[in-house]
Formats: C-alpha cells, structure tokens, sequence
C-alpha cells in the first residue's frame, strides 16, 4: 500500500490520491510495513482545488500498513496514515488563524483495508481532513480505489517498462464539502501512470514515471456556492524520479529521493477558486524513508 496520495489536499501522484492501495505486484508484505517522509511544493492543490501557492510548503507524512493474512482474492493489509501541511503564506504563518498554530495548516487522517492479487490492488479508505490552524471545517469522505498491473502485457523483452498502471478512484463526501457549496459530491478520478527504469542494473537506477490523471464531477463536486456543477476539475500531467539514496547505512531504513514537475489545467469552476488561472506548473521535492 502506499502513503496517501493524495489526502484531502493533495495532488495524484496518488497518488492519490486516494489513497491507500499498493502496486499490484510487489513482493509479499513484511509483518508491518512503515514509510515516513516530507514532501516541499510550489503550490498546494486537491484534486484542482487550490489550497496555497505562496510562500514555503512543507508536507510531512507517515504511512503504515499492518498485513492481515491470504485467501482466494488475496493479501489484505490494514492501512493507516498522517499526512500535513504546513505553510509559512496567506494560510499559515502570515495569514490571520483565529487558533491552533498557524503554520498547521491541514492534518489528514486517513484508514483504509486494501487487497492484492497478481494484477489488481484495491482498498475502501476513510479520510478526516482537519485544519488545526481553523483554515477550514472538518471534512470527511470515503473512497474506494482499484489500480491494474498492466506490467506483463508489454512482453518480457524490456523488463524496465513497469506498463501504464490505469487506475480509478470513487469518492463520496460525508461531511462538508471541499468546494464550499451546499450539496454533497461525489469525485471520479481515473488517470494512467507509465513508468520505467533507467540504468537499472547501475549502481545508481532511477525509477521515471509519467502519470495523467483526469478529476471529474460525478454530482455536485465542483458546485462552489452560486454556481452549477462542472463535470471537469482539472487535467494533470508531468513526470516525477525517484532515485534510491543507497549510501544511506540500512540499519536506518530504505532512503528514497523523489522530484516531480506536473502542468495542471483546471475546469472553469477551479479556475475561478485558482484566481482566474487555467493551468499551474507545480514542482515537487521530497524524501521518504521505508521500514
């Protein structure tokens, strides 16, 4: 399983965003699984929804995934996880919180069950995004997230190419809603995320991938207060490495460095939330380190 890809603020790349289910696969999992990282980006969006793009942001993570045993369908793991943001611009520290310590953004906690066999991953995960600085009400949703591990049908001539990885998420708001309007939404997101190897049998290979990922309306998601419902919030594309930090001793864990640039285009509703602006660039750095 992977960290929240998103949580409810953050970009795909899972990425998520949704969150909580792993590459199909990938070796068995250990009796307990533990990443820990941080991520700096240009700006803060959620699924075309901008949250921040001043000033300096920081979003620290922790992910863990407790393996629950094997039957017919597959593993089954209990995901659990903590993601934040933290910015120093208009919504932390030079904006005016009424509570909570300004820099504090956004706190997400997020669980999830998930289940792999061979070729598919899926999970149904429960998110609470709070905002300890007071930025915004307490929201809740459910999703429910499948990804296919297309790896095998590109032959076995060029074992780099890991395949398109399609996926799908389904989310359903529970409490409050994130455009600000009255009613409920429902979120579909499906997206592709190609990836490959370079200098794979080097001392130092990196991990490319290339994902396009579509956010759509299924009803009432993006309906901000006064407006219709747009079908289309945004269209995301990029490229993102991953490089493995092998100097790191592995008595402190598996060290990863990870960079990504992604152009964003948003739909006329998260355009008007974006200032006007149809599409961003958003850069990203990080480290994550795996137990």
């Amino acid at each position: 399983m992977m960290r929240k890809p998103g949580c409810l603020t953050l970009t795909l790349m899972f990425l998520a965003g949704a969150a909580a289910v792993s590459r199909a696969g990938e070796d068995d999992p250990t009796p307990l699984r533990v990443n820990i990282g941080v991520d700096g980006r240009t700006h803060h969006f959620f699924r075309g929804f901008l949250q921040e793009d001043q000033g300096l942001i920081v979003q620290p993570w922790i992910d863990t995934g407790i393996p629950l045993g094997e039957n017919s369908l597959g593993i089954w793991e209990l995901n659990v996880g903590l993601w934040n943001s933290l910015h120093n611009g208009p919504t932390g520290l030079e904006g005016a919180a009424t509570t909570g310590p300004d820099a504090w953004y956004e706190s997400d906690f997020y669980f999830g069950l998930g289940v792999r066999s061979e070729n598919v991953a899926a999970s149904a995960t429960y998110l609470i995004a709070s905002s300890p600085n007071n930025s915004f009400n307490t929201k809740q949703e459910v999703s429910f997230s499948v990804v296919y591990n297309d790896a095998e049908w590109w032959g076995e001539d060029d074992d780099s190419f890991t395949g398109l990885q399609p996926h799908a998420i389904l989310a359903f708001e529970i409490d409050n809603q994130t455009d600000g309007g009255s009613d409920k939404g429902i979120y579909l997101e499906l997206g592709i995320e190609p990836g490959f190897t370079l200098n794979e049998s080097g001392d130092l290979p990196v991990f490319v991938a290339l994902p396009v990922t579509f956010g759509f309306s299924v009803s009432d998601y993006y309906q901000p207060a006064g407006r219709s419902d747009d079908s289309l919030g945004f269209i995301q594309t990029g490229a993102s490495a991953s490089i493995p930090l092998t100097m790191v001793p592995e008595r402190f864990g598996a060290w990863t460095l990870t960079g990504s640039v992604e152009a964003l285009f948003l739909g006329d509703n998260t355009e008007r939330i974006n200032n006007g602006d149809g599409s961003e660039i958003v850069g990203t750095i990080g480290v994550g380190i795996s137990f």
